[in-house]
């Protein structure tokens, strides 16, 4: 997914789409196709929309990567996931879904490999998130303070921004509609269908793949 405007790193991406900004020596989507093919992904769709040009020039047709890579370019804003749906005739296998400006050191493979092994429907690559509130915590009942905690740190698990599909649930995403991942992991939820959660680290070493080069 790189068709966003990235309007919070303005003016850095006023001519230049967030997904093509350098950080190191090369940039983000470069980076991100260079370990897709590291880990055996070979077949790219690219949703674009704004600067798409610059994309198309930069990306080609990802033979420079070792890759084929393919373009759904969005006439109006689709969300996070909106463009997928046009992509459904093409896609009938599990597949990975991510935003075209994240930087990791994940195994990618090691994403679609856990949401095969867990028959799930919908996987959810997660991050560990803390955040220390600067004050005194209080715990009451009624007026009664019964604990406080002095500035403690709370720990969550996020949604990272790459998922595993399942073709069918291609089928909830309404077409020409904005349409994010959020809308489509509340959908499942509410039809009580399998979603799971790929947590960082520790598991994930579990499916540690070797590269196919």
């Amino acid at each position: 997914m790189v068709g966003g405007r990235g309007i919070r790193l303005e003016p850095l991406t006023q001519n230049i789409p967030k997904p093509l900004l350098k950080v190191g020596n090369k940039p983000i989507l470069q980076t991100i196709l260079e370990r897709l093919h590291l880990f055996g992904f070979r077949n790219i769709f690219l949703c674009t929309n704004y600067l798409s040009d610059h994309i198309e020039e930069f990306c080609g047709d990802g033979s420079e990567f070792g890759l084929n890579i393919r373009y759904f370019k969005e006439e109006i804003k689709l969300g996070t996931i909106g463009a997928v749906k046009y992509l459904q005739d093409q896609l009938n296998l599990p597949f990975l879904v991510m935003n075209g400006d994240l930087l990791t050191s994940l195994n990618y493979k090691t994403v679609l490999d856990f949401h095969v092994e867990q028959r799930a429907e919908l996987t959810i690559g997660s991050a560990s998130y803390s955040t220390k509130v600067p004050y005194g915590v209080i715990q009451t009942e009624g007026h009664q303070v019964i604990s406080i905690l002095e500035k403690p740190t709370y720990s969550f698990r996020i949604s990272g921004g790459i998922y595993a599909l399942s073709p069918k649930v291609l089928e909830l995403i309404p077409k020409g509609t904005f349409y994010d991942i959020t809308d489509l992991m509340e959908s499942l939820l509410r039809k009580k269908s399998s979603c799971s959660g790929i947590p960082n680290r520790g598991i994930l070493a579990r499916y540690r793949a070797t590269p196919r080069l």
